[in-house]
């Protein structure tokens, strides 16, 4: 695919939803022999640099059905009605919470995107763009009735990005921003380590941290599935 060029051809992309793990620390974490980036680079020197700890790449450009990784074949599956709309960079995909729109990974189907352990270190990143603002799940794995799942990000109170992490351990972290505006793009990442420590950034600037109780990290296996947008088996809102 186009994507997956080399720099002098491609130029440089700006990606809608990325996710990296620690692979060294997560050994069952195995990549598609035929996704390897081995001789080719995405021509965005911040995912050339991530090399092999980068485990998913959605780029959203899909106006309807599934929604391809570029990286480890942890395809999403739409639920309801998610359409294709213009995105930051080239298409995005739209979630209306009232639809309950959103697009998931089954539980028995991850792969290195349900890595769970001692150790791991995770980095989430997505361009976001709301219409309206109120309590919207945004990414990661949301239990059926609410509960704490190995991470989550959200949109909530006061208009706030969270982050909450659940360890093996049953530790927990999390953090939140200041109140976004709705009406424009927004880049959001946020880092997690080893050490329990999970660092907030909202376009480029620091927005929140947090640490686990104990000071250890790790994540907590996952019961439900991944999830882009509203849950698949539970509508945050």
């Amino acid at each position: 695919p186009a994507v997956r060029q080399r720099t002098a051809i491609l130029a440089p992309v700006r990606l809608e939803s990325v996710l990296g793990m620690d692979l060294f620390r997560a050994t069952t974490a195995v990549r598609h022999a035929a996704r390897e980036l081995s001789g080719t680079v995405f021509g965005n020197p911040v995912l050339d640099t991530l090399g092999a700890h980068l485990v998913s790449c959605w780029k959203l450009e899909e106006d309807t059905g599934t929604r391809i990784d570029a990286i480890s074949g942890e395809d999403l599956s739409p639920h309801n009605a998610p359409t294709g709309v213009p995105g930051k960079d080239g298409q995005a995909s739209r979630f209306s919470n009232a639809e309950a729109d959103g697009l998931y990974r089954e539980r028995d189907d991850l792969g290195p995107l349900g890595i769970y352990g001692e150790g791991i270190e995770l980095t989430f990143s997505t361009w976001l763009y709301v219409d309206t603002l109120g309590y919207r799940s945004i990414a990661g794995f949301i239990d059926d009735m609410g509960g704490m799942e190995p991470w989550s990000v959200s949109l909530g109170y006061q208009n706030r990005i969270y982050v909450n992490i659940a360890t093996h351990d049953w530790d927990y972290a999390n953090c939140q921003s200041g109140g976004i505006s709705a009406g424009t793009w927004h880049h959001v990442l946020f880092t997690y380590d080893a050490g329990g420590h999970v660092r907030l950034y909202i376009d480029g600037t620091l927005a929140g941290t947090g640490s686990t109780y104990s000071g250890s990290g790790g994540l907590a296996q996952p019961w439900s599935p991944f999830t882009l947008g509203c849950g698949w088996i539970y509508d945050y809102e």
